[in-house]
């Protein structure tokens, strides 16, 4: 049986989130974090039923004042202009950072006005990613608009084709135009992009080819192929290079799984680039990709899933040296609709230099135990090998040692993120599970969700002090996105940010949405010897 002991519970406006700790040690909780949530109200702005605020996080730089700042996507948010309203366009609300972290009434709305073709029902803001694509210092920020439809000069108009917003930082805040980029943009190949491609859904940022420009990965895991459409929602991915004049949509290519001298082949419900990953996984100094193809039949067993990591190259940017990673070859036991590779993140967890790879499978089977979900580590390793599985088993909750419970339909592993949360020099995995059912009291509490923290210890994942946070409240789908960043400065202790796009706002709209900001202090372990650690 897991012995836990609840510290507290956080109460504000509606938003009630139970932290929860291992008794191994005891933790004082003042000394690990304090915790406070921000959503459209406090923000001065009206909230209204499926905003959906805290669908999508990301954090960068914008104005190079030193202090990570945050972008808060709200995809289904709705706009009124000159009387006219357009429901669920869009939106982004950044949040600046300063030496007291972030603060509510600090904020810029992104929307699409200026910008593209708004429209109801784009969804802007459904994905977001940062990097700085010029080089000039500052971060930029990448919007993805993935039901965005596209006109170009061969078809008459494409549905939910999917489109992404560019805004690029600058001191005084973001200018008042984006570069906008879609299938088709520039110099791309006169190939019309497909009815509901949703181009943009699935963002990531690294520098490929060493130039010191980062650049763009867009996931398009609904892509069609065949001249008929045959092989439908193969997916592919597309990376466009950074340049002096940021995004260059005339150096870019597509990669899929029918591309030349790729391994495997393109079928019906791959779903190839339906998760991301960046992170130099073979310690050359050089960004890696890895694309998640959650979809992917591996003997004869539809949507087990696998990861195919495309190392990166000074000479050819993301390259055709490619792997594959699967549960057919790493611990773990092969089965259908595992969805391995569902989500994705990279990560120095052991402090070699070289990053780790992270692996979601949302949908394991815990013995019994429908889609209760699951966690794989690889270890990054010197050298064109790539990562390796020398970590061990899989991680769960049915773990004697890792807090919660394995129940179907928890989905653990929906979202994975490593950070640097206790400041030791080495990340930490943080594991997002918005379907996670609540059990407790005699009431069980459906998606209210739920995000484990374990910490490095220098060489692996340790199930030590773990950290265990839920939402009490039915369909609150906390931990949908989780993002990390010094927000009160470099030097400070790392925040985390968890979505909670299915809050309910405090005049009641049903999933408005919020964010959860976890300011986490410099970890003082007490142990209950009263000794510190």
């Amino acid at each position: 049986m897991k012995k836990t002991i609840n510290l507290f519970v956080l109460i504000t406006g509606m938003l009630m989130v139970s932290a929860t700790y291992a008794t191994k040690s005891s933790i004082q909780a003042s000394n690990v974090y304090s915790g406070f949530y921000l959503d459209l109200d406090l923000a001065g702005l009206s909230t209204s039923a499926n905003d959906s605020f805290g669908h999508a996080t990301s954090r960068g730089d914008y104005d190079g004042d030193g202090y990570m700042d945050l972008a808060v996507g709200i995809p289904r948010y709705s706009i009124s202009f000159f009387g006219a309203t357009l429901n669920e366009t869009g939106a982004v609300l950044v949040f600046w950072g300063g030496s007291q972290g972030i603060q509510a009434n600090d904020t810029t709305l992104l929307y699409q006005v200026n910008n593209g073709e708004s429209e109801d029902f784009d969804w802007f803001g459904r994905a977001l990613t940062s990097g700085d694509y010029n080089n000039d210092g500052i971060d930029d920020l990448v919007v993805g608009i993935p039901k965005e439809d596209v006109y170009d000069t061969i078809s008459a108009g494409r549905v939910d084709a999917g489109a992404v917003n560019v805004f690029y930082g600058h001191a005084t805040d973001f200018g008042d135009t984006a570069d906008i980029i879609h299938e088709a943009s520039g110099a791309q190949p006169e190939t019309a992009p497909n009815d509901n491609d949703q181009f943009g859904d699935v963002l990531a940022t690294g520098d490929f080819n060493d130039d010191g420009f980062d650049d763009l990965v867009v996931g398009i895991y609904l892509q069609d192929f065949g001249t008929t459409s045959s092989v439908v929602n193969g997916g592919k991915i597309a990376v466009y290079y950074g340049s002096a004049g940021g995004i260059d949509v005339d150096s870019y290519e597509y990669i899929n799984q029918n591309t030349f001298d790729i391994l495997d082949s393109n079928e019906s419900g791959d779903l190839f680039g339906r998760s991301l990953a960046v992170g130099d996984f073979t310690g050359d100094g050089i960004d890696d990709l890895a694309v998640g193809v959650p979809g992917e039949s591996i003997n004869g067993l539809d949507d087990a899933g696998l990861v195919q990591l495309f190392l990166g190259s000074a000479v050819s940017g993301v390259s055709t040296n490619d792997k594959l990673y699967s549960q057919d070859t790493l611990n773990g036991a092969l089965e259908a609709d595992d969805g391995f590779g569902h989500a994705l993140a990279a990560g120095d967890i052991n402090g070699d230099g070289i990053d780790d790879l992270v692996v979601g499978i949302w949908k394991e089977d815990i013995g019994s135990v429908v889609n209760a979900g699951a966690v794989q580590v690889l270890m990054g390793t010197h050298g064109a090998a790539g990562p390796s599985n020398s970590f061990g088993p899989i991680i769960t909750q049915d773990n004697s040692q890792v807090i919660g419970t394995a129940a179907a339909g928890d989905r653990f592993g929906q979202n994975v993120l490593l950070a640097d949360l206790d400041h030791d020099g080495f990340e930490d995995l943080v594991v997002g599970s918005p379907r996670d059912h609540i059990i407790g009291g005699g009431a069980t509490v459906d998606s209210g969700g739920g995000v484990n923290i374990l910490f490095s210890n220098g060489t692996d994942i340790s199930f030590i002090n773990d950290l265990y946070f839920t939402a009490n409240n039915i369909g609150d789908r906390y931990g949908y996105s989780v993002t990390a960043g010094h927000f009160r400065g470099v030097g400070r202790p790392t925040d985390l940010v968890v979505g909670i796009p299915g809050l309910h706002s405090v005049d009641n709209d049903s999933d408005a949405g919020a964010v959860e900001v976890m300011e986490f202090e410099f970890f003082d372990v007490i142990f209950k010897d009263g000794v510190d650690q």
